[in-house]
């Protein structure tokens, strides 16, 4: 097995374990289901044993398909304008050469979005 199997069975691991322990008083089975699919989704951001946007998808379609989600309830995050913001800062700050945006230009347009910063922009070496 490779080490990325052993990351995703380990998150998978986790998220079983914490599914069938007893629910704690105060709180409906869905709701802890969702908690135990929510602890998955994070650990297996930071274990990476998929990349992230394919973590995410598992888990909501995961969510969707054992019924602790209604499908317009799992995939109503993608209709909020502030979830798509989040998106694309995170594509735009992984590498700026990655979308064919070279650093010194990106830099230029930052710095330029200030007008204090103009005179700098020109007399920068």
């Amino acid at each position: 097995m490779n080490n990325n199997m052993v990351r995703g069975l380990g998150v998978v691991a986790l998220g079983a374990v914490i599914w069938i322990l007893p629910v704690p008083t105060g709180l409906t089975p869905i709701a802890w289901h969702l908690f135990a699919i929510f602890v998955a989704t994070i650990v297996g951001f930071i274990v990476k044993p998929l990349p992230m946007g394919a973590v995410a998808l598992i888990s909501i379609t995961f969510s969707a398909f054992v019924n602790v989600l209604k499908p317009s309830e799992a995939l109503s995050g993608f209709s909020n304008s502030t979830i798509w913001l989040i998106v694309a800062a995170f594509v735009f700050s992984d590498d700026p050469a990655a979308i064919g945006i070279s650093a010194p230009s990106s830099q230029d347009w930052i710095w330029s979005s200030d007008s204090r910063n103009w005179p700098r922009i020109k007399s920068r070496p």
